[in-house]
């Protein structure tokens, strides 16, 4: 079932496609020293724009806080 369904969403990885990208990550020397970055087939992909917007990640870090329960415990 899986096969079928990874074959009608052209995105999706298989399990050695995502490993792949893990693997070159974590052994390549280019990446040695470079942290927060997508590797996708074995080159760097930018995150989406959205990723830069500061006050997004604020809004998303308070949500978080939020759906965990944690919102009265910690001040942000």
């Amino acid at each position: 079932m899986f096969g079928q369904v990874l074959a009608r969403m052209p995105f999706a990885r298989s399990l050695e496609q995502a490993s792949a990208s893990y693997l070159v990550a974590a052994t390549d020397p280019r990446y040695e020293s470079v942290g927060g970055m997508f590797i996708v087939d074995g080159k760097e992909k930018p995150s989406s724009n959205d990723s830069y917007d500061e006050q997004k990640a604020r809004q998303l870090w308070e949500l978080s806080w939020e759906w965990c329960g944690l919102d009265g415990i910690h001040g942000s």
